[in-house]
């Protein structure tokens, strides 16, 4: 690069500096070291700001002993932190919420278990979609399993854990090379079992707009194979912004994606114009901390990374690295990991995290490695052992390990990535697991994944997008709309599957690279059978002699039950009685005028009714407190279609509102209901309610199926127009059990659960059938 804007950090001394007031909660992780004096005045000022009527939160000693045993076992310990896992005295937390408020009130409740260097922003909280992340250093007299179970307590914290350790997945390290010309050695480029680059780069050698995060040792930014190709990075071991490897590992892994190729010297990299985002979260003896892993990947996102990867691992199984990652999915990141080096079945992490892509090793003759781990969290497998990649020192290695085939779907993530740019992270993975090897048993498997990545075939293979249904919809009609785009093959024909079978099919004219297509032999109307159905489009493309088929599927639902705007609407729960606020919430989503009317049925029988105007897209509020004092249902007539939703809170604890729930309406009244959970043991109080708008009695059969088979069967009667409740714990003491519900007439249903003298519940309306 000539003038890098990486440079040899004189010294490698920590930062210790005062950053200022603002700078404590920016996203640059800038270290903080407080005296109590310093947290107090910083806890001051921002309360000064606070809006005090609320009142302050409790010390974590002030809540129930159940409801902190409850919370506790959100850590399952000996899976999630087994012993030596992590480090003493140092706790991660993410916050429920951002904002200088609830960092002060935390401070407020939590001041006491800090050290006096206590604390450091990690990641900056992002208002209404995360909170900050925060590296918490405890007293010496407090233990980490105990200070995580007490901020588990708290509503402030969605997440609080240990600090785990992380490490290298290398197995071997093999004798230093010179500056000689190598692509001969690079079996692992080859055809053979290979990722077959060669043939790959006569159809795509990357992109200068791409960038790739490594997230590892560092880099050596002096080595000519790197030079020209690296951006400014950081060091989160050190601290510092010159992220200098005094390893190694990261200038291989980082030269196996992206060294220089086609430069008379060296090793050949798989992408050959990519830039590279040196991370460095490893010291020098290739460990570290999962706290630097966070801030690394946090950073790799604002940088514009497309691709990170992570050739390391740790046996912690961190909440906060997963929401890292997977808010990083969701901005466009290809995530890829090592599974591990240990020859079993465990699984490491972060590769055993959602969207992160787990790389298994394999040999020359394309076998699973005997060290590389098998397990489900396997996705693909690459060229593992005795691959050459940069070193320190100007140099070149032979490493072997799950480290080593990592860096090889990155490397092809970054290719497809170039070849179409606006791929999104499934689509990526889409196209290098309709192309991989496949390897062991067919189709998938824990040893090879998907197969052995096939860089040549993944470029042929067709990108498929299926635009109409949206995965996860509930379509009642239309047809099936998909985008397919070829840069390196032609597509030649196009399927449809419902469920595993061909429904229709199109044969193109004439073979093309891009192809817009609605499937007009097969409509949605025809999924007239409840539950789940998997739609799938598959694109059949050639390039000479060769087939590749890509492939693309969206599950959609067709399900009675689900809420849709409606002229009619029933709510079995609902009271203004026991210190309960509720409140009724309608949309008008159309562009008129809707007249909405309330009819609310008292256990006596009686109703009282209420009529309401709404202007054309609008949403109504009705405080129910406000018109009576009862237990009550509520049937919801309009004259447009409309969204009913009830929202209920209650008081507990000295708190006006220490609970809340709310539930959407049931458009449709069944005779039969299903309702999953349930249990009236661990100190649980189960309500069922019923409510029966008929002008009949309805004589109505409650059953309770428990874990062991046995049944507990119970018997009323619910009069014309009113509400029963039906208190579980009467009927079912201590028992965990599912209920089934049937009746002579219609019914609407629903199921209420609380907790520790309503700390907290939940509500839910039941299915009409499985």
């Amino acid at each position: 690069m000539g003038s890098s804007p990486l440079k040899v950090r004189p010294g490698k001394e920590r930062n210790g500096g005062n950053k200022g007031f603002w700078g404590l909660f920016s996203d640059r992780g800038a270290r903080l070291a407080l005296n109590a004096g310093a947290i107090a005045l910083l806890i001051l000022a921002l309360l000064s700001f606070a809006d005090r009527s609320a009142g302050g939160f409790s010390s974590p000693r002030d809540f129930p002993d159940a409801r902190r045993a409850v919370t506790g076992e959100m850590i399952q310990w000996e899976r999630d932190f087994p012993p030596g896992s992590y480090r003493d005295g140092e706790v991660l937390l993410e916050l429920a919420e951002a904002g200088d408020e609830s960092l002060a009130r935390f401070f407020s409740s939590f001041g006491h278990l800090l050290a006096q260097d206590g604390w450091e922003m990690l990641v900056g909280g992002r208002e209404g979609r995360r909170g900050p992340i925060l590296k918490l250093r405890l007293k010496d007299s407090t233990g980490v399993e105990e200070a995580c179970r007490a901020l588990l307590s708290s509503p402030l914290v969605k997440r609080a854990e240990p600090n785990g350790t992380v490490r290298l997945a290398e197995v071997d390290v093999s004798a230093t090379y010179s500056n000689d010309p190598l692509l001969s050695r690079q079996w692992n480029l080859g055809g053979g079992w290979g990722v077959r680059a060669l043939e790959a780069w006569d159809l795509c050698r990357g992109s200068g707009d791409l960038v790739v995060a490594v997230v590892d040792t560092g880099v050596d930014f002096s080595h000519p194979e790197l030079v020209g190709r690296l951006l400014p990075g950081y060091d989160f071991y050190e601290d510092d912004p010159y992220p200098q490897d005094e390893n190694g590992h990261g200038t291989h892994v980082a030269g196996v994606i992206c060294a220089a190729t086609d430069n008379g010297m060296g090793i050949a990299g798989i992408d050959w114009r990519a830039k590279i985002m040196p991370l460095r979260a490893l010291g020098p003896d290739g460990n570290g901390t999962v706290d630097a892993v966070v801030k690394s990947v946090s950073r790799a996102v604002d940088g514009g990374a497309r691709v990170i990867n992570m050739s390391l691992i740790s046996s912690t199984n961190s909440g906060i690295l997963a929401d890292v990652l997977a808010d990083a999915h969701s901005r466009g990141c290809f995530l890829v990991a090592a599974v591990g080096n240990q020859g079993d079945t465990r699984v490491n992490y972060p590769a055993g995290h959602t969207y992160i892509v787990g790389v298994g090793s394999t040999d020359r003759n394309g076998n699973r490695s005997s060290f590389s781990n098998y397990n489900d969290k396997v996705d693909f497998a690459a060229p593992g052992e005795g691959i050459y990649g940069t070193w320190t020192g100007r140099g070149y290695k032979l490493l072997t390990g799950t480290s080593s085939a990592a860096p090889h779907v990155s490397g092809a993530a970054l290719l497809l990535l170039a070849d179409q740019p606006d791929s999104m992270p499934d689509e990526v993975f889409q196209r290098l697991r309709d192309s991989a090897r496949d390897r062991g048993s067919p189709g998938y498997d824990g040893e090879y994944g998907w197969g052995i990545v096939d860089l040549y075939a993944a470029l042929c293979t067709p990108r498929v997008r299926i635009l109409a249904p949206e995965d996860g919809s509930f379509p009642g009609g239309g047809r099936v709309k998909v985008r397919v785009n070829s840069n390196q093959s032609s597509v030649k024909k196009l399927e449809l599957l419902v469920d595993g079978a061909v429904v229709d099919q199109y044969q193109l004219p004439v073979p093309s690279g891009a192809v817009d297509h609605e499937f007009s032999g097969w409509d949605l109307s025809r999924l007239d059978e409840e539950g789940s159905h998997r739609l799938e489009v598959r694109a059949v493309a050639t390039r000479g002699s060769e087939s590749y088929t890509g492939r693309s599927s969206v599950t959609v639902f067709q399900s009675e039950n689900r809420p849709s705007p409606s002229t009619s609407w029933y709510l079995a729960e609902g009271t203004t009685a026991w210190g309960f606020e509720e409140y009724l919430l309608v949309q008008n989503p159309n562009p008129e005028r809707a007249t909405v009317r309330l009819t609310f049925m008292f256990p006596d029988g009686r109703t009282q009714t209420r009529s309401y105007a709404m202007p054309g897209t609008s949403r109504l509020t009705v405080p129910v407190n406000s018109l009576f004092s009862a237990d009550h249902s509520t049937r919801v007539e309009a004259d447009r279609p409309v969204v009913v939703e009830r929202a209920m809170y209650w008081p507990a604890g000295g708190r006006q509102r220490a609970g809340g729930h709310c539930e959407t309406g049931s458009a449709v009244l069944s005779r039969t209901w299903c309702l999953a959970e349930g249990t009236t043991a661990w100190g649980f109080e189960e309500y069922l309610l019923i409510a029966n708008p008929y002008q009949e009695i309805a004589e109505v059969e409650i059953v309770f199926q428990r874990p062991d088979g046995t049944q507990r069967h119970y018997s009323l009667k619910v009069p014309e127009r009113s509400r029963r409740t039906v208190m579980a714990n009467r009927v079912d003491a201590e028992k965990d059990a599912s209920i089934m519900i049937s009746s002579n007439v219609p019914l609407a249903v629903e199921r209420a659960v609380y907790w520790s003298q309503k700390e907290g519940g939940t509500v839910g309306a039941g299915a009409f059938s499985p």
